[in-house]
């Protein structure tokens, strides 16, 4: 069986297709993050040309990627985990300021070196 461009048409919507280099940039992300959320599930779905290594992110798909993070960005779970994440960066900060290699510990510069 042969695979016309009418066979595309119907999974076409309102919007370009974008590739994946395209759609990270419009979104503000990287390709390495794109490629780490989407074993997870919470890439855009993708569409790929039969045949070809051609994948491209629909409009529709786009859209029902920004759906599903809001959702995601809503659910308490979500808010749980920002708040872990939160506290887990203020306790590295303060173990960072006690530690004697810290910048504020280490001592100032023999200026009487530079004068010679």
């Amino acid at each position: 069986m042969t695979t016309t461009k009418s066979d595309f048409v119907e999974t076409a919507d309102d919007g370009p297709w974008d590739t994946i280099p395209e759609w990270c940039r419009k979104k503000g992300i990287s390709k390495t993050a794109y490629y780490k959320i989407r074993p997870l599930g919470q890439g855009p779905k993708e569409l790929r040309i039969p045949g070809t290594t051609i994948v491209r992110i629909t409009a529709k798909a786009d859209r029902e990627w920004e759906e599903r993070m809001m959702d995601l960005a809503q659910q308490e779970s979500a808010q749980l985990e920002q708040q872990r994440r939160v506290e887990q960066a203020r306790a590295a900060g303060r173990a960072a300021a006690r530690s004697p290699l810290h910048i504020s510990r280490r001592g100032k510069p023999d200026r009487a070196f530079r004068k010679q």
